[in-house]
């Protein structure tokens, strides 16, 4: 897979960078948390982090994991108002 460095992702108004170091952090797309290359907000002040995987899929509105294989994860722009925390 060819990565890319910089992107403008749809649920944030900043730039994001593709970090490639090793660290710990937490999603702020899908809340899970993350450990290796990640893309972060040029604004380190901003604190947002995404999984590689979170930011390149939302193009497409969802992803799957391979633990869930009969699953599709999908994409909000806004937090949910009620206490669902998943939705099949």
């Amino acid at each position: 897979m060819s990565r890319i460095d910089e992107i403008k992702h749809s649920s944030h108004r900043h730039q994001l960078k593709l970090m490639r170091i090793e660290t710990c952090y937490q999603c702020d797309g899908c809340k899970e948390q993350g450990l290796g290359s990640f893309y972060q907000c040029n604004n380190r002040r901003c604190g947002f982090h995404l999984h590689e995987e979170c930011a390149l899929a939302s193009g497409s509105g969802s992803i799957t994991h391979p633990f869930f294989k009969n699953c599709h994860f999908i994409f909000y722009n806004e937090e949910s108002q009620s206490d669902t925390i998943l939705e099949f």
